[in-house]
């Protein structure tokens, strides 16, 4: 008896140890899994982290690169318009250059041209309301040569004034070149031509004040007006011509209006030097 108890206690405690053995091994596989479970966690983080980096990186660079598009853009709008707006004005000193007197910043020449073409062709205003008068300064060469040419200089820019300031609203100066300037008369009512021309050469023919010098000029004025026959600029600018000529050739101060027998003289004029 005592026997089969040793072999039941043995027996016991053996299948006791098979137990604890078996619970032990289970245990460590439930930690072992668990451990697997949180490294395989730890990497899902670590990549999860690691894309979210990359985003993020990605998101940076985008928006660094957006930003520098849009500053090179700026930038280049900006120096597109400038360079836009220098070639404007650079245009429009260029154009005023061209049709006005580099010293008295008056209509030259084309400008005038331009002006009596406009003038003479416009639809609403009949050739005969525009009115030209060229204007050839008297004894100004003397002035000159005595003062030298910055008071000459300085005389033409003063003469530009006072011609523009002497004409009435609407009318416009002009410088041709030299000493000879012109005036556009446009038809307005009432408009004395005769009085008008005094009017400007009592103006020119006034005293200057010139590098601390008193000068002393005049002024001879020859003016055309427009018709069916002097519609044309050329037309309406020799007959005016060939009144300043009558003008200074009867003296200075003077102003003439042309006259159809003007141009008869200066066709004979030119035949009788032609046979010669």
């Amino acid at each position: 008896r005592l026997d089969d108890e040793a072999r039941n206690v043995a027996s016991t405690t053996s299948s006791a140890l098979m137990a604890a053995r078996f619970d032990a091994v289970n245990q460590e596989a439930r930690i072992a899994r668990l451990r697997a479970d949180q490294i395989r966690r730890d990497a899902d983080l670590a990549a999860s982290r690691a894309r979210l980096e990359r985003l993020s990186i990605i998101g940076g660079l985008a928006l660094l690169a957006a930003l520098i598009i849009f500053t090179i853009g700026s930038f280049a709008f900006r120096a597109v318009r400038r360079s836009r707006d220098r070639v404007n004005e650079a245009n429009v000193k260029l154009n005023h250059a061209a049709r006005h007197d580099a010293l008295t910043d008056l209509p030259n020449r084309r400008y005038i041209r331009e002006l009596l073409q406009d003038a003479l062709t416009d639809p609403v205003r009949a050739p005969d309301t525009c009115a030209l008068m060229l204007i050839d300064l008297d004894r100004f060469k003397a002035v000159n040569d005595t003062l030298g040419h910055e008071a000459g200089d300085a005389l033409l820019l003063e003469v530009g004034n006072r011609l523009h300031d002497t004409l009435p609203k609407g009318a416009r100066a002009g410088r041709l070149g030299g000493d000879e300037f012109a005036a556009i008369i446009l038809g307005e009512e009432g408009i004395d031509l005769d009085r008008l021309a005094v009017a400007v050469i009592d103006a020119l023919s006034a005293p200057y004040q010139i590098c601390g010098s008193t000068a002393m000029i005049g002024a001879s004025i020859g003016i055309a007006t427009g018709d069916e026959q002097a519609s044309e600029v050329d037309v309406l600018t020799r007959n005016a011509d060939l009144a300043l000529y009558v003008s200074k050739h009867q003296g200075r101060g003077k102003h003439t209006f042309f006259e159809i027998a003007m141009l008869e003289e200066a066709e004979e004029r030119r035949r009788i030097e032609a046979d010669l």
